[in-house]
């Protein structure tokens, strides 16, 4: 392994390279269920329906991200408030969790799901989200603007639960049009150091009791900036938080 993440990563793809990844991840994840959903059938479901792939290097990271994020958001279900997403790329873990709402409540069609996202890419990268490679010289992984996705493409993904409600704009203006109200399940994967800031600055006060804050950036090797923004909020507001080897953080609202 190295030091370097851009090196770490090519190593990974490197070596990975024609490794049986569908014998792998039925050795993981086989006979695992969310609710009385099988997850590896769920995820795979979700990956095709939407159009989303991983690159070798996460491929079994990015599994390991979806169940966690699947067992929190059925979690949540069972807490009053409303629920949301920050960052929707393509709609995989928006599907994903949507289904699983489904499995527990065959009338649901999206109420409540609230999923926020510019629909332009990724914003301008700050000294926060620099990541130190090589010489040590700060390099931003990717530019403003990358991972765009059309609004309407994102909604073709998602059309089983017409009532799921899109937001788009930027992080934190984009707030102004959500309902005043509490929240259960926030996830936030928005890559960057100031709106995973802002997101938490939102909806960390407007939590309902038991509530959940997943964040798929904390560890990222590409967007350190993810996980600087957490710590320095949650150092902030003096409040204990989780750390999964997968690279997420989770804060409960207890």
């Amino acid at each position: 392994m190295k030091n370097d993440p851009f090196e770490n990563i090519q190593f990974l793809n490197r070596v990975q390279l024609g490794a049986p990844i569908d014998f792998h991840l039925k050795t993981m994840f086989s006979n695992i269920k969310i609710g009385d959903l099988d997850f590896l059938s769920l995820y795979n479901e979700c990956m095709s329906s939407t159009g989303t792939s991983a690159p070798s290097w996460k491929t079994y990271r990015r599994a390991q991200r979806a169940l966690i994020l699947g067992q929190y958001f059925n979690y949540a279900l069972s807490v009053p408030g409303r629920k949301a997403e920050c960052g929707v790329l393509l709609g995989f873990s928006a599907l994903l969790t949507s289904q699983i709402a489904h499995m527990r409540d065959k009338s649901w069609t999206g109420e409540n799901y609230h999923l926020i996202d510019s629909f332009e890419g990724l914003s301008e990268p700050e000294l926060k989200d620099a990541i130190f490679s090589g010489n040590q010289t700060p390099v931003a992984s990717h530019k403003a603007g990358h991972f765009a996705i059309p609004l309407v493409k994102v909604q073709n993904n998602l059309t089983s639960f017409p009532n799921l409600r899109f937001h788009k704009g930027w992080i934190p203006e984009i707030f102004l049009s959500l309902p005043e109200d509490e929240w259960s399940y926030v996830h936030i994967d928005v890559d960057l150091y100031r709106p995973t800031l802002t997101s938490l600055e939102y909806f960390f006060p407007r939590m309902a009791a038991g509530g959940v804050i997943i964040n798929d950036d904390y560890a990222s090797p590409l967007f350190p900036g993810g996980g600087n923004a957490w710590i320095e909020f949650f150092d902030r507001v003096k409040k204990p938080f989780t750390v999964l080897d997968s690279g997420q953080a989770i804060f409960i609202n207890k």
